[in-house]
């Protein structure tokens, strides 16, 4: 059997197995809901659903399953545990591993496009060391075991990524998919609590997901039904502001801004000079509807204008602060699992708010996360890892080899580089899968030099 990324496949999985697996499974459910204990009936209902599950999933472009996995696990962790209080629920990293399972099924007849480069092993040398250190020092296996799954599957998905030759036409096809499962969320609360400061977990994917759509948007890739994707990308931008999350907006916003410069740089003189223009009145538009905002969405907007001397912004320089302490007195790293005391909470007395002093073992900043838990020989491996992949993006990009999977990977990796600085853009459970996209995009084999000047053609006729 035989599989194309994204693109529908086809399966040699029979009806009548599926029937006959799916009435056993069903047999066993109805016993876990009459004898079994409360938990025993999610196990058995989702082992019944699993094989029908699997045969859709197989047959789905594999962009649109990987949005079910990177976008699907935080909206199911939100209806949930809404505000992720509880930590992220099992039954999102069920439905991660569950659609990772199945692309890596599609694709492993490939095992030639799924070689791990050596940047990658030591990055996973350097999390094993660290889940080996955590053991030893009596983390708690719980924690333990989560670190080592968010932080290992970034390298996870790059070796099933490369076996599907993931490309520019998978992202297109995930942005799609990815506008689809958000937009039901979006447009109730913006018609019911816009400018409501709530937090809806889900919306943390829209500050990586608005510059790709733009990207998706200049480089013309919607050739058909362009307009609607734009009027989508517009809504994702409104929730964006109207939820009050100011480092969400300045990520979505940076992001942004680099999709456009990355364009610009490659265009045509008329048409950067249009997009300038363009942008321009976009912003002039905004600051005029300031004090129109104030007044409609007063919350977010007060946010906003708080900018780095917010109070929670603060908060999250003294935990970085904190765990960087904690790496100087270990230079190799606490391990995965270590709790850290941190500066993390805020009470408020009579003399004002203060910053107190928590037990924690998570922490916002990605680059202190990496140098507490796993050391100096974690970040470096991360740093290396992040490193060639910009690398290989950058000089796609100016020798127009892959040119537009190249300005895709830059803009990712520039997100979560900078995003990581106030949250945890780079180890991150939902954050991960977006690095492993771009240095898949990064270091794809090169193309041809016939191919090569096809696609640099495309692209000047598209400017």
């Amino acid at each position: 059997m035989s599989f194309r990324s994204g693109s529908v496949v086809r399966s040699s999985s029979t009806p009548i197995a599926v029937a006959l697996a799916g009435l056993l499974l069903g047999v066993l459910l109805e016993g876990a809901v009459l004898f079994g204990p409360p938990f025993a009936t999610k196990v058995a209902l989702a082992l019944a659903v699993a094989p029908l599950a699997f045969v859709v999933l197989m047959r789905l472009p594999a962009g649109v399953v990987l949005a079910l996995a990177i976008i699907g696990a935080p909206i199911v962790n939100y209806l949930l545990v809404p505000g992720n209080a509880g930590g992220i629920p099992p039954e999102s990293v069920a439905l991660v591993a569950f659609c990772e399972f199945t692309l890596l099924m599609r694709g492993r007849s490939r095992s030639a496009e799924g070689s791990l480069r050596p940047v990658e092993w030591a990055y996973l040398a350097a999390m094993t060391f660290a889940l080996i250190l955590g053991l030893l020092r009596g983390g708690v296996l719980q924690v333990i075991a989560s670190e080592i799954v968010e932080t290992a599957n970034l390298v996870i998905l790059v070796f099933i990524l490369r076996r599907l030759k993931f490309d520019r036409s998978d992202l297109v096809m995930f942005a799609i998919a990815a506008h689809l499962l958000l937009l039901p969320l979006i447009l109730p609360y913006l018609a019911t609590s816009f400018g409501g400061r709530r937090i809806d977990y889900f919306y943390s994917q829209l500050g990586t997901l608005i510059p790709i759509s733009a990207w998706i948007i200049f480089n013309g890739l919607l050739r058909r039904r362009q307009m609607p994707f734009v009027v989508s990308t517009l809504v994702l931008v409104i929730a964006a502001f109207s939820t009050g999350q100011r480092g969400l907006l300045m990520v979505a916003v940076a992001g942004s801004a680099v999709a456009v410069g990355l364009h610009l740089l490659r265009a045509s003189s008329g048409r950067a000079v249009g997009m300038v223009i363009a942008g321009g009145v976009i912003l002039t538009v905004f600051l005029e509807a300031m004090p129109i905002l104030k007044q409609i969405a007063p919350g977010p907007t007060e946010r906003l204008s708080e900018g780095f001397g917010a109070l929670t912004y603060q908060t999250r320089v003294a935990e970085a602060q904190d765990a960087l302490a904690v790496w100087r007195q270990s230079p190799s790293g606490v391990g995965l699992g270590a709790a850290i005391d941190v500066r993390s909470d805020v009470e408020f007395d009579i003399m004002g708010p203060r910053l107190v002093y928590v037990t924690s073992t998570f922490i916002h900043n990605s680059y202190a996360w990496y140098l507490a838990k796993t050391g100096v020989q974690g970040l470096l491996a991360l740093s290396f890892l992040i490193g060639q992949a910009g690398l290989a993006a950058f000089r796609n990009w100016v020798s127009s080899r892959r040119l537009v999977e190249a300005q895709a990977a830059l803009i990712i990796l520039v997100i979560s580089v900078g995003g990581a600085i106030g949250g945890p853009a780079l180890h991150g459970f939902y954050y991960t899968s977006w690095v492993a996209m771009a240095v898949v995009l990064a270091t794809s084999k090169s193309e041809s030099p016939e191919m090569s000047r096809v696609r640099a053609a495309v692209s000047a006729s598209v400017v």
